[in-house]
C-alpha cells in the first residue's frame, strides 16, 4: 500500500495499522511519515489506519478502514490517498 497524506506535502506524523481479523484487530506497528507520504507492503486483507499528525495536541486523529486485494487493478496504482 502507498498511502499519501491528502494534499499537505509539508505534514509529517505516525501512521499506527491494525489488521482486522475474525472481529479482532492484530497491531501491525505503528511507522512514521513525512512530506506527505507513507509506503507500506501489506498482505491482501482489511486494515485499519489510525494516523496521527505532528501539528501539536489539539490536532485531530483520522481513523478509516480500507481493503488489499492482490488481483484487483488500480488505474493510478495500488494506494490508498488518506
Amino acid at each position: 500500500v502507498r498511502s499519501l497524506i491528502g494534499a499537505i506535502p509539508e505534514a509529517t506524523g505516525t501512521v499506527k495499522i491494525k489488521k482486522l481479523l475474525n472481529g479482532r484487530r492484530k497491531d501491525m506497528g505503528s511507522y512514521g511519515f513525512r512530506g506527505g507520504e507513507f509506503f507500506k507492503v501489506l498482505d491482501e486483507g482489511q486494515y485499519q489506519f489510525i494516523v496521527e499528525f505532528d501539528a501539536g495536541p489539539s490536532t485531530p486523529i483520522v481513523k478509516f478502514e480500507t481493503s488489499v486485494e492482490k488481483k484487483k487493478t488500480y488505474s493510478n496504482g495500488n494506494y490508498t490517498q488518506l
